[in-house]
């Protein structure tokens, strides 16, 4: 299992986000992304948490926050 973490700068529609995932996880077959959480880090933002389980962990991070992106535009991987 490999987890990223996407500090947001919005408030995103979580609903249409597990959707878009859900339509990315389509596209690689026997991987799976969990559904997403957001928690708070210690300066009190937003942080999306999304869990991949991949075979060979080769998801690419770079794909998951072009589709965090299409949400929040100025999210960014921690």
């Amino acid at each position: 299992q490999i987890e990223w973490n996407f500090r947001l700068q919005k408030t995103i529609d979580m609903v249409t986000l597990q959707t878009d995932l859900d339509m990315v996880s389509d596209k690689w077959p026997d991987q799976f992304l969990q559904e997403p959480k957001v928690v708070k880090d210690r300066d009190d933002n937003n942080v999306i948490v999304i869990t991949g389980y991949p075979p060979h962990h080769n998801y690419d991070v770079q794909g998951v926050l072009v589709v965090v992106r299409k949400h929040d535009p100025a999210a960014v991987v921690i």
